[in-house]
């Protein structure tokens, strides 16, 4: 019984962990689409201009 608590510990250690990972990469992308769009709306206007 005490193994299984230390285990599930550890699991929702690891799940905080990978939320963690997974927000930043999430926020990354997010950040990184932002400026793909800005670029592109720049070179659109540049363009048009």
């Amino acid at each position: 019984m005490q193994l299984r608590g230390g285990f599930l510990s550890l699991g929702l250690l690891e799940m905080k962990i990978f939320k963690q990972l997974l927000l930043s990469i999430s926020l990354t992308m997010l950040l990184a689409g932002t400026a793909v769009v800005a670029v592109a709306q720049d070179t659109v206007l540049d363009s048009a201009l």
